[in-house]
């Protein structure tokens, strides 16, 4: 089984995305996430997998709260 790199989520991004004024549920919709229930921590981990999915669910969200920036913090190794 393939393992699925792992990336620290860049703190301008959450930060962009818990300012927005959108409600979590709201958001979760938007980023096709099943329930805010798994976005929030999604937003809340230091490290979170790196799979296309969740990638593609966090590039949603800087689109819909016209964020315009670094979405992963730069890989250090």
């Amino acid at each position: 089984m393939r393992r699925v790199p792992r990336q620290h989520l860049h703190a301008d991004f959450v930060r962009a995305v818990r300012a927005s004024g959108h409600s979590p549920v709201t958001l979760a919709a938007l980023a096709n996430v099943a329930s805010f229930t798994r976005l929030s921590p999604l937003l809340s981990r230091r490290i979170v997998r790196a799979s296309t999915l969740n990638a593609e669910r966090l590039r949603k969200l800087a689109v819909v709260v016209n964020y315009d920036g670094p979405i992963f913090k730069e890989a250090t190794r």
